[in-house]
């Protein structure tokens, strides 16, 4: 019983996106049409690499970092509004997908009364299997791009820092 209990307290499934640049990962969470998928097309054209886009498996790793990847069932496709479910080789090449990353960053993407329009993003910590990660709130409103440009300079501002593990 033991065993088991460790065995699932080590991982969990989370709806969203996870991208990577640099060994570092960062998950993108929101409501259903907030703009994920779109979001993180755009983190790719900005040299981010595509991990996974609907269920993000994620596991504990050493006791202190999260590791994360697509599910077996969904792990090569992708759903692009106004395209459908298609691969997502087809739509990035081999050349910008990665297996697993390490997960660092959660951005949520909320579109929750009185969102913010301004430059901040809200910032704040998540726990995910007994890990502490930054996270931060990005109102869903704002246009991909514009939201690709902000989740891209705090993963920067956080690996300048060494806010990564």
């Amino acid at each position: 019983m033991g065993l088991l209990k460790e065995k699932l307290l080590r991982m969990t499934t989370l709806h969203g996106v996870l991208v990577s640049k640099t060994g570092q990962g960062i998950a993108i969470t929101g409501e259903s049409g907030s703009g994920k998928t779109a979001c993180a097309l755009k983190l790719v054209e900005r040299g981010y690499r595509w991990v996974a886009d609907d269920v993000i498996r994620i596991e504990k790793k050493n006791h202190e970092r999260l590791q994360g990847g697509g599910h077996g069932l969904t792990r090569r496709y992708v759903e692009i509004k106004g395209r459908g479910i298609v691969d997502v080789r087809s739509v990035l090449g081999s050349e910008s997908l990665c297996e697993e990353t390490y997960i660092d960053l959660f951005v949520q993407l909320d579109d929750g009364p009185g969102e913010e329009k301004s430059n901040n993003a809200a910032k704040g910590s998540i726990e995910i299997l007994g890990v502490r990660l930054p996270h931060y709130k990005i109102p869903a409103a704002l246009a991909n791009e514009e939201i690709a440009g902000r989740i891209d300079c705090i993963a920067c501002g956080l690996r300048k820092s060494g806010g990564y593990p």
